[in-house]
């Protein structure tokens, strides 16, 4: 539902190309959770994986409105180097690009705060919620029932509150031809 929405939203080509990636996403992660035997592992390193590659995705996606990004100098260091380091570091690659995609939403809000704020405050008390209850199931190694589904609907809730600021960056890219 996530990746269709930013599809049914957005129009610049890199919001698209996430809203693609989001479906994705979606599908490897029922396919690891109904996996099981030999495939389970490799069907988690898929998950991993492509989490990794679609928060790049959401990371070009919010920052190419902004000059100097988007492909050119250290903006294409950036999406080489993390793209590298997928398959060998797929959480800290997703963690990197999720802090800057962050942090642009933040910007963003600060620069129309009348338009954007409700949707940041609804979206980083999702993705707080998310990261408390990703964490607090690590540390019960998964054994409490229903924490997983938990950070499953709030992963989701915080994903699906960044269309705004990609409907908003779609409007500058547009903009700007």
């Amino acid at each position: 539902a996530v990746g269709t929405c930013v599809l049914r939203k957005c129009r610049a080509h890199a919001s698209r190309r996430f809203g693609f990636a989001f479906l994705i996403v979606g599908g490897a992660a029922a396919a690891y959770h109904a996996s099981w035997g030999p495939t389970r592992q490799l069907m988690r390193f898929c998950d991993y994986w492509s989490i990794a590659a679609a928060s790049g995705m959401l990371r070009t996606a919010l920052c190419t409105s902004t000059p100097g990004s988007g492909g050119q100098g250290l903006g294409l260091t950036l999406v080489r180097a993390s793209n590298i380091l997928i398959p060998f570091h797929p959480s800290l690659v997703s963690m990197g690009n999720l802090l800057i995609s962050e942090a642009r939403c933040m910007h963003m809000m600060r620069r129309a705060p009348e338009i954007l704020l409700g949707s940041w405050l609804r979206h980083v008390f999702c993705a707080v919620a998310a990261g408390g209850i990703f964490f607090s199931e690590d540390m019960m190694n998964g054994h409490v029932p229903g924490v997983h589904a938990a950070w499953h609907v709030f992963a989701a809730l915080g994903m699906i509150t960044t269309t705004p600021f990609l409907v908003a960056a779609d409007s500058n890219t547009l903009a700007r031809g």
